[in-house]
């Protein structure tokens, strides 16, 4: 098991996305790039805010890279603190509820993600 939000988790992440038959059929409509990031959080080694940029288009992941949070530029950014992402990697939380009940941010239209939910969920 690799540490979250470092290159070889996000590896694990592409690998696990692309090994998924649910998402392949859920995530078939999506077309644009998203940004996780995790919000700093110097008691977990993450002196500052760190980020994963994925390429997700018809059901696939065809990038996982982690970017510089400061100059991201994607469509959608999503951001949390560490706690909640712990949640929502370990399924017990959906990215698109927490981020309804403020406990996560997006930047870009949410009527889109909510929209495409079952990729999102996926």
């Amino acid at each position: 098991m690799h540490p979250p939000f470092t290159q070889p988790w996000a590896d694990a992440f592409r690998d696990v996305v692309n090994a998924s038959e649910a998402y392949r059929s859920a995530g078939a409509a999506w077309r644009w790039p998203v940004a996780l990031v995790l919000d700093r959080a110097p008691a977990f080694g993450y002196d500052v805010d760190t980020a994963m940029l994925v390429e997700l288009e018809d059901g696939e992941c065809r990038r996982a890279e982690l970017v510089d949070a400061a100059t991201l530029d994607a469509p959608f950014v999503i951001s949390g603190p560490y706690e909640v992402w712990k949640e929502v990697v370990r399924g017990k939380l959906d990215p698109i509820a927490a981020i309804m009940r403020r406990q996560m941010r997006l930047r870009g239209p949410i009527a889109t993600l909510v929209q495409h939910f079952g990729t999102a969920k996926a």
